[in-house]
C-alpha cells in the first residue's frame, strides 16, 4: 500500500485521544458509547500500522518507538477520560495514578522479559 506506517500509528493515537475526550468530557450515555467505539477504533487502528510495515519490507527502529509512545500516551489519555468520566474526585485520580503506572510499565516489562508469554 502506499500510506505509510507512522501515519497509521499517528492516526491511531489521534482517534484513540478523540474516544478519550469524548468518554472524559460527555457526560451522556451516548457519549461513552461513542468514545468506547473511537477508542476501540483507535486500537484497532493501532494493530494495523505494524502489518503494514512488515508487509510493505518498512519496518523501523524509528517507527517502532513512534508507535510504542503513541501507545503509551494514548492510554494515558483513556485513563485520563474515564476518571473524568467518573467525576474527577481525588479517589478517581488515585485509581487512575494507578492504571496509569500499570499502563506505563507495559513497555518496561517487554525489555526486561522479552520472552515472556503475552496475553
Amino acid at each position: 500500500t502506499g500510506v505509510w506506517p507512522d501515519l497509521l500509528s499517528g492516526l491511531s493515537f489521534a482517534v484513540a485521544v478523540a474516544g478519550a475526550a469524548v468518554i472524559g468530557f460527555g457526560g451522556h450515555w451516548w457519549t461513552m458509547l461513542l468514545g468506547g467505539v473511537l477508542v476501540q477504533a483507535g486500537k484497532a487502528l493501532d494493530g494495523v500500522d505494524g502489518e503494514v510495515a512488515r508487509i510493505g519490507l518498512r519496518t523501523s527502529r524509528r517507527g517502532a518507538l513512534l508507535d510504542t509512545i503513541l501507545d503509551r500516551y494514548a492510554d494515558l489519555a483513556i485513563i485520563a477520560g474515564l476518571v473524568l468520566a467518573a467525576g474527577g474526585r481525588p479517589v478517581d485520580w488515585a485509581f487512575g495514578f494507578a492504571a496509569a503506572a500499570g499502563s506505563l510499565l507495559v513497555s518496561y516489562i517487554n525489555v526486561l522479559a522479552p520472552g515472556a508469554p503475552r496475553a
